[in-house]
């Protein structure tokens, strides 16, 4: 390692940047997993539910669904009251995460640019939001069982 001054700011700005990376890798299956289970759907214009409530209404494993809104917390998508232990996604997010007839709509597929704006029809890509078909049926049997049932690999011959 050099001898050189080490700017102080610049290192934190560094670190900063790498945490929020972290975030990122760790929140973008979670987000994913939201969209296709329905999570954002079910809380949209729901104001505050609990965890279980939320389980509920999209038809997922509460254990899960309590793990998601934790992690879905965190990072600020939604907001959690300990109070009454409830979770509300804002309109804002919403309209984001869950409205597929707005002109501002997230998108999950690689394929897709991340924000749309002042467009009149959905790209080709929102109709199957999924290229893994096989991941979502994973991750629709997980929320669902509370576990995977995977296929057995076939070997390459």
């Amino acid at each position: 390692m050099s001898t050189t001054p080490i700017d102080e700011a610049k290192l934190e700005a560094f670190m900063g940047q790498a945490v929020t990376d972290m975030g990122a890798i760790i929140s973008a299956p979670l987000m994913l997993i939201g969209e296709k289970l329905g999570l954002y759907k079910a809380m949209a214009g729901a104001g505050p539910l609990t965890a279980q409530e939320v389980a509920e209404r999209s038809g997922a494993a509460e254990r899960y669904v309590r793990e998601w809104l934790g992690n879905q917390a965190a990072g600020g998508y939604v907001e959690y009251d300990p109070a009454s232990d409830r979770y509300t996604l804002p309109d804002e997010h919403a309209l984001a995460l869950a409205d597929e007839d707005r002109t501002w709509r997230w998108s999950t597929s690689p394929n897709c640019a991340a924000r749309r704006k002042n467009t009149t029809k959905p790209p080709r890509c929102t109709r199957n939001l999924s290229p893994f078909p096989r991941a979502r049926k994973s991750i629709r049997r997980w929320a669902i069982y509370g576990r995977l049932r995977p296929k057995p690999i076939k070997p390459n011959r």
